[in-house]
């Protein structure tokens, strides 16, 4: 009925090294999973105010092209997709970033911005049912609340879909 949420049987498919073979997605549909999270991630170093993402060394699912290939090839097996770009901190952990200085908060912000805003148009251009504006960005999401309130409206003026974020447990 109208109203009601729906039920989600999804796993997460994080960015594999390599090209996967055509019977990925089938697998997922053997597991019980009618969604996946598509989760190309990009990385920030402890204390860095930049997101890196699309590197040569990155591996090829976090890349655009092993993205759009992952989302084409759930699509064709009738999966709903979330795309889930979410960054990774070695030795620690999103809910952490913090900065000292209003320079390095626009800096990461603007960096951050270039890394999700092309994920969300990719979004959009491949009718993608649901995209993730951010995961557990504890610190960030409570000391720079107009950072996320003009994200979001940037995605919303390019993505048609459903957004939702990733908070922590706490």
């Amino acid at each position: 009925p109208p109203g009601r949420s729906e039920i989600m049987q999804g796993l997460s498919f994080v960015a594999p090294p390599q090209p996967f073979g055509d019977s990925a997605m089938i697998e997922v549909q053997e597991a019980g999973a009618d969604w996946i999270a598509v989760i190309p991630y990009g990385f920030s170093r402890p204390g860095e105010a930049k997101v890196h993402f699309d590197h040569e060394r990155q591996w090829w699912g976090e890349r655009p092209v092993g993205t759009r290939t992952t989302i084409q090839r759930a699509h064709a097996e009738g999966l709903s997709v979330m795309l889930k770009p979410q960054v990774y901190v070695p030795r620690s952990w999103t809910g952490a970033i913090s900065f000292n200085s209003e320079e390095e908060w626009t800096a990461w912000e603007n960096s951050y911005r270039e890394y999700l805003l092309p994920m969300a148009r990719l979004a959009d251009s491949m009718q993608v049912k649901l995209f993730c504006i951010g995961t557990e960005f504890k610190m960030s999401s409570t000391q720079r609340p107009h950072f996320w309130r003009k994200l979001i409206q940037d995605i919303r003026s390019m993505y048609s879909g459903q957004l939702t974020y990733a908070a922590n447990w706490d």
